[in-house]
């Protein structure tokens, strides 16, 4: 027996990418923030060269521009979102409020 995946889909409304995209991008900030790390660090670590652990005090230096942008363009995905329309509604919502809370949470903890 062989279906259409247009008989699967009946709800007939377009899939939340940029809602979806606000929600998954907050946590994935630190997979991504250490993985950005870790390349740098293979790429910087040449024979002869200071390693990165001790140019910067921490991965945390190294990977802290990869968190920023993720949380930055999750902030652009919900906008984008809510701006468009994208059904549900509150999964942009959720999204722009947890970037606005580990932001805030990241300022605080600076200080």
């Amino acid at each position: 027996m062989n279906r259409d995946v247009a008989e699967l889909d009946t709800s007939g409304r377009p899939l939340p990418v940029w809602g979806i995209l606000s929600v998954a991008l907050t946590p994935l900030a630190v997979l991504f923030s250490i993985l950005g790390a870790v390349l740098l660090e293979t790429f910087v670590d040449k024979p002869g060269s200071v390693p990165m652990s001790t140019l910067f005090p921490g991965v945390a230096h190294a990977a802290m521009p990869v968190t920023v942008a993720c949380f930055v363009n999750g902030a652009l995905a919900a906008v984008i979102a809510l701006v468009g329309g994208e059904r549900p509604r509150w999964l942009p919502i959720v999204g722009l409020a947890m970037t606005t809370v580990i932001i805030g949470l990241l300022v605080y903890l600076r200080r």
